[in-house]
């Protein structure tokens, strides 16, 4: 071997020896470390303070059952940390240190566990003979149990000049486990403990400061987000105070449990006012609805939590509370980010003070779970960063509220040239208006005059009689085309405050349009405009409110008669696809094709062609809101000469032209017959018509004379009260606002002497609110109209009372029960619709089987948006029990203006014949359908459960909301509960009549025999399912004891 080989052999083995060497130490120097007595801090004259760091070890007892002896015997390791921790942890932990005093002072020395919110801790001191002693402490044992008196655990320690002294320290609890150690001689602890409270004193001071600041401020401008903001500041502080320790210092001493549960609920509410003010100060309920929503569902989390601190396990409560509060701090800021980015100038503050919030609590959040070591800067943070925050909030709310000034200047300025333009356009509105009345009113001044001419001429010529019908004629023509002007101005308004409800159902093209031509042909043939009508037969049904769509071709042709000089008007319609659409077609002058658009948009209409000026386009403007309202759109059309509007309605689904009619115009019909019937009766009853307007009085008077009333005319009060006393009279029609006394306040003096069914009463107002009727009802009075008041209307009204009160006559007189009941039967079914006019996607028909002696099912249907239905059983017999029903058909009607939920329009009908009904009552069921989404809602007062079958699975599904009967308590406690639809659903909705019919073993029928037969007919149509139902309960009317009452029932198939 040569010479440099040896030479390398001899240094690899000294490398491997030193290797060696090396890997023994490493691997026994755990166990060294482990199992060895910790190197002792040494403590030298002049000590003050200091940490731990180097000289601390632990040791995690995971059963917690280890006592100090063998706890000694025990592997501890380095914690190599300057401040231990271990977040949440169900262990008990021990830490050991030795102190040496070098110095040649006894002086005693302190150590402080500076983290207040440990549940247990111990410190074990060894003597030097061998014994131990030990003090116990923790939030969860009463303040004065302390050592020393003092919102951190501080431990007395007195170690004699040259020794060594051990110390174990056991820790354990709920919340995050840390342990701050710090060795501090009492002169430290005094100095820096004073630096300390002026450090917290300055800060709670700045947060009540701000409290009260912000508080004058709320008081002072009502802006309720600084309210939410010093609540928040409150709930804030009162944390900063537990977790301080300072509110078990003060405070409550003496309970350590509500202390600690304080400690989440001050997080918890601290959360529930912070979200409510970020909310409020975004306002992210109406810019940001995607980011509100969430936010308050950890709202209300967050009130839930706090309120269930007592019951919830402490480490449950707390680890939900501060993994909210991180969420809502993340979600606040990306709220302002938001915001911000839409231009939202306050924004910008608050984006910076959650800033700093933010960074805070994640600093705070990561020191409680042990993922960052516990230092000065994070066992503050959360002070600094909230005080920070605090005060850029109160900058921020001061430049919302600078910025809210000045939107309410802009906004004032706006208001201000609005209104300058507002009262501009009104009295152009007003000059045109009082236009466009003057023509009509000149026609009718001047035909009147002429007529008068005519018929004080002595001659009597041949065809003298026939010329003044036909002045008559285009006089009530061109009055009906007046009212219509009227009725535009307040449907104007109507539209404008979304008053106007549609009442559709199938009605036939044809038929509408011939009405409506009929009525304008009187003032077409007194300008010598013809009237044409080119509509097929095959044309489809549209799904319309007629009296709406009527009112529609009575503007446009008006229009187009107002704007031909001669020639023709024509009105066409054709099928188009789901639609009919509908021409009407002028001869006049034409409109310049850039005006076309804006012919249908009120005070904005050009300059049009000769010809074709006058007017704002009200009645136009009316007209495109209604179509729309359908479900239609409108345009013109004109190529110079002669002008086409077209508009479209939705066709009806459920039917051709024989389907078509609203049960209001069957109603009307049947209304027309009773005045007809009764204009042969002359003399038959005596009206008193009570009114200080005489044009008004003398028109009415004449309407009731023709048909065949005796009428006594009174203009005043005292007239009133003159021809009662000297005269019979069965019926009063009297004025609201008659002279000398208040309409109601009359009406009340006549009930102290007359009973409702001896003097009947109808008061004429001149509004169609709920409000008027319902104190028109509480006065006494039987029935309410509206001025313009509608002859037909009118005589029907009266002639329904007179009725009723002959049948009361009738009864009174023993002149048979038998009578009395079939007008009670007449007057039903004149209320009860004539079809069952469902919304496309559904099907139906109607049960409804009267009984012989026993009366009061009533049902009702509404067909707009949505299809609303009332199926209700009035208590008593015959007419009383007509007359009952005749007013609940009447609170409906009015309910459906104003409400459009079940359970809101059972409460509307409930305010309205609260005081009416007497001793009876009525229970009623309501419900509504939503045919685009195919939701049902339903609501009962006292009323059967809604029914629904299932044919898909077999299954019956009860609706069974609370609610009380109709006028029998004031409070009804209503509710309402809802149901998707599906396909093949079948729905029953009947009275009790049916449930309580007997059947063969003398029982009811009840709720289980009428789902067997509800299944038996299952996959039958409705109408033969019916059929079913009506031969089974003609099978059990011959069984002895039958009691009969009506049966009513509404079947609804969804397809």
């Amino acid at each position: 071997m040569w010479p440099g080989q040896q030479l390398i052999r001899v240094l690899e083995l000294r490398c491997l020896r030193f290797l060696a060497i090396g890997l023994l130490c490493f691997l026994f120097l755990p166990f060294y470390s482990a199992y060895g007595d910790p190197e002792p801090f040494g403590i030298s004259s002049g000590f003050e303070e200091s940490s731990l760091k180097s000289h601390l070890e632990v040791f995690e007892d995971s059963s917690g059952t280890l006592g100090l002896e063998e706890v000694r015997a025990r592997p501890f390791q380095k914690t190599g940390d300057e401040i231990w921790s271990r977040g949440l942890s169900d262990s008990v932990h021990w830490l050991r240190f030795s102190l040496r005093n070098d110095g040649d002072s006894s002086d005693p020395l302190f150590l402080e566990l500076y983290y207040p919110l440990l549940d247990h801790v111990s410190l074990f001191r060894l003597l030097p003979d061998g014994s131990f002693s030990e003090s116990v402490t923790g939030d969860r044992l009463p303040f004065s149990k302390r050592e020393v008196q003092h919102r951190n655990f501080l431990f007395l320690l007195r170690i004699p000049p040259g020794q060594i002294r051990d110390y174990y320290l056991k820790v354990s609890s709920q919340g995050p486990l840390q342990v701050p150690l710090r060795l501090r001689s009492g002169k430290d602890i005094l100095q820096k403990d004073r630096k300390t409270q002026y450090v917290q004193g300055l800060y709670f001071g700045i947060m009540l400061g701000m409290v009260l600041y912000n508080l004058f401020l709320y008081v002072s401008v009502r802006y309720i987000g600084y309210l939410y903001y010093v609540l928040y500041i409150a709930a804030l502080s009162l944390f900063q105070l537990i977790y301080n320790g300072y509110f078990f210092e003060i405070f409550l001493p003496d309970n350590p449990l509500l202390v600690n549960e304080g400690l989440v609920f001050s997080i918890a509410i601290m959360l529930f006012f912070g979200i409510q003010f970020s909310r409020t100060f975004l306002n992210t309920r109406r810019y940001d609805p995607l980011l509100d929503r969430p936010l308050v569902v950890l709202q209300i989390m967050a009130l839930a939590g706090g309120l269930l601190v007592p019951v919830l396990p402490y480490a449950v409560a707390l680890n939900f509370s501060v993994i909210s509060s991180v969420t809502f701090v993340f979600m606040a800021f990306g709220a302002a980010l938001r915001r911000l980015h839409k231009g939202y100038r306050p924004a910008r503050f608050f984006l910076i003070a959650w800033s700093t919030l933010l960074v805070a609590i994640l600093v705070l959040s990561l020191k409680q779970y042990g993922f960052i070591p516990y230092s000065f800067l994070s066992n503050y943070a959360l002070q600094i960063g909230s005080g920070m925050e605090v005060i850029l909030l109160s900058v921020a709310l001061g430049d919302r509220i600078k910025t809210i000034e000045q939107e309410k200047k802009e906004a004032q300025a706006f208001a201000y040239q609005s209104l300058k333009k507002a009262h501009k356009i009104k009295d152009e509105f007003l000059y045109n208006t009082s236009q466009e009345l003057r023509e009509p009113i000149e026609g009718i001044v001047g035909m009147s005059e002429g007529l008068l001419e005519l018929a004080s001429r002595p001659e009597d010529r041949p065809g003298r009689l026939e010329e003044i019908r036909d002045g008559l004629s285009v006089v009530a023509s061109t009055g009906t085309i007046v009212s219509g002007l009227v009725n535009d101005i307040l449907d104007f308004y109507r539209i404008k405050n979304s008053e106007i409800y549609l009442n559709r159902t199938p009605v036939s093209a044809g038929s509408v349009v011939s009405v409506a031509l009929d009525l304008c042909r009187p003032w077409a043939v007194a300008r010598g405009i013809e009237l044409k009508m080119d509509i097929p037969d095959s044309v489809n049904a549209v799904f319309a409110d007629e009296v709406r769509l009527r009112q529609i071709l009575l503007n446009l042709l008006n229009n187009g008669i107002k704007f031909t000089q001669e020639g023709s008007v024509t009105v066409r319609a054709r099928d188009l696809d789901r639609f009919v659409e509908f021409t009407i077609e002028d001869t006049g002058a034409g409109i310049p094709p850039d005006a076309l658009e804006d012919i249908f948009f009120i005070f904005e209409r050009p300059e049009l062609a000769a010809g074709r000026k006058g007017g704002k386009g009200l009645g136009l403007t009316i007209t495109r809101k209604l179509i729309e309202l359908h479900g239609g759109v409108i345009r013109a059309e004109s190529s110079g000469k002669g002008t086409r509007i077209i508009f479209t309605i939705p066709a009806s689904e459920t039917g051709k032209a024989l389907l078509s009619g609203l049960f209001e115009t069957s109603r009307k019909a049947g209304y027309q017959n009773l005045a007809d019937d009764y204009s042969d009766q002359e003399g038959s009853h005596t009206i008193l018509l009570a009114d200080d307007d005489a044009i008004h009085l003398r028109a009415q008077a004449r309407r009731l004379i023709l048909a065949g009333y005796r009428v006594l005319s009174a203009g005043n009060t005292g007239a009133l009260h003159e021809h009662l006393k000297r005269q019979s009279v069965d019926l009063v029609i009297l004025d609201l606002y008659l002279s000398g006394q208040n309409g109601y306040e009359l009406c009340r003096q006549l009930r102290e002497k007359y009973s409702l069914y001896r003097m009947p009463v109808i008061i004429v107002g001149r509004g169609r609110s709920q409000a008027e009727l319902e104190a028109a009802m509480d006065s006494g009075a039987n029935d309410y109209l509206s001025r313009p008041v509608d002859r037909i209307e009118m005589l029907s009204r009266v002639q329904m009372l007179l009725e009723l009160k002959d049948s009361v006559i009738e009864r009174e007189r023993l002149l048979g029960f038998e009578k009395e009941l079939d007008v009670a039967r007449s007057i039903m079914e004149r209320l009860l619709p004539s079809e069952l006019a469902l919304p496309p996607g559904f099907d139906g028909t109607v049960l409804y089987l009267p009984a012989g002696t026993i009366g009061g099912d009533i049902y009702d249907f509404y067909n707009n948006e949505c299809f609303h239905l009332l199926i209700a059983d009035v208590t008593g017999h015959g007419v009383p029990a007509a007359l009952y029903a005749s007013m609940v058909k009447i609170a409906h009607t009015v309910a459906l203006r104003d409400h459009t939920l079940p359970d809101e329009i059972l409460g509307s009908m409930h305010d309205t014949l609260r005081d009416q009904l007497g001793q009876h009552f009525v229970t009623a069921g309501y419900l509504r359908i939503n045919p685009a989404t195919r939701v049902l809602e339903y609501s009962r007062a006292g009323h059967l459960p809604l029914l629904i079958l299932r044919r898909s699975t077999g299954q019956f599904i009860e609706l069974n909301p609370a609610g009380r009967l109709l006028g029998l308590v004031d409070d009804l406690h209503l509710e309402r509960e809802s149901l998707q639809l599906e396909s093949g659903d079948r729905i029953f909705c009947h009275t009790d009549g049916i449930h309580e019919t007997l059947n063969e073993n003398g029982h009811h029928l009840g709720d289980r025999e009428f789902q067997e037969m509800a299944l038996r007919s299952a996959d039958l149509a409705p109408h033969q399912a019916i059929a079913q139902i009506i031969h089974r309960l003609s099978e059990l009317s011959e069984i002895p004891g039958q009691v009969e009452d009506d049966r009513t029932m509404i079947l609804i198939d969804v397809e």
